[in-house]
């Protein structure tokens, strides 16, 4: 009688995570359906790769973006996870799909960002927005 209390027990545990799983899929299903369509007016913004000012205008012409805006709220070296990125963007290189990344930062101060940069190998193209336009 023991076992088949602890087999349902798991059972249900089980039901639960799993439904719980799908909540969280459909929660940012709706996230990105409530986006398309829309359109993102940015300010002009400076664009630096590997520390020099750059001009990306190809970024822009990409079928579909993925905007990663990450300002000083919060740790600004977790929200970007420059090493989970650079191994995303790879990945995209190598579908050559017509996918890309816009990277822009909302912080006053880009010598800490060029730091973690170089510690994470990151070498794509990111924007500033010192003022958090």
């Amino acid at each position: 009688m023991n076992k088949r209390r602890i087999i349902l027990l798991l059972l249900l545990i089980c039901g639960f995570i799993l439904i719980g799983c799908n909540g969280k899929k459909n929660q940012y299903r709706k996230i990105v359906e409530s986006w398309i369509g829309k359109e993102i007016v940015f300010p002009v913004l400076k664009a630096k790769h590997e520390g020099r000012d750059t001009i990306c205008n190809e970024l822009w012409n990409a079928k579909y973006k993925i905007l990663h805006y990450v300002d000083t709220i919060g740790c600004t070296k977790c929200k970007l996870r420059l090493f989970d990125w650079r191994n995303y963007l790879k990945q995209l290189e190598n579908d050559s799909s017509d996918v890309t990344c816009i990277f822009v930062l909302g912080i006053p101060d880009f010598k800490d960002f060029e730091q973690l940069q170089k510690e994470n190998l990151f070498k794509w193209p990111v924007f500033y927005d010192p003022e958090m336009k």
